[in-house]
Formats: structure tokens, C-alpha cells, sequence
């Protein structure tokens, strides 16, 4: 993981992986951003990773 430049994954407890990764990696984390949890990102942040977010939305079933 040393040597990837972009990492995305969803939220969940495999992100605190981020500590293998190098200083400048970017992380995409796929998260429900109406359940804020900012553990991740303050791992990250304080490991110099630069972290963003993919909003993800609830889809609606619809049946004929």
C-alpha cells in the first residue's frame, strides 16, 4: 500500500489501513454522511494522507 497514490474505500474498520500508506496518498472514503464519524479522517489527517469524502445516498426500490 506504500506505493498507491489513490486509495478508495468504504467506511468501515479495513480504513484504519490508511497507517501503511505514505505521507500525500489521496483516500476517497464512501461514507453516509448523515452518520458523521470522523475517526478516520483524523488518523489520516494526522498521518499527512489527504482525505475526501463520496456522499453516499440512499436508492429507492420502486416495483412495477
Amino acid at each position: 500500500m506504500q506505493q498507491a497514490e489513490i486509495v478508495v474505500a468504504p467506511h468501515g474498520a479495513a480504513i484504519t489501513n490508511v497507517i501503511f500508506l505514505s505521507p500525500g496518498t489521496h483516500v476517497v472514503e464512501i461514507a453516509d454522511l448523515s452518520f458523521p464519524n470522523p475517526n478516520f479522517y483524523a488518523l489520516a489527517s494526522a498521518m499527512g494522507i489527504i482525505t475526501g469524502f463520496l456522499m453516499l445516498m440512499e436508492l429507492e426500490m420502486f416495483t412495477h
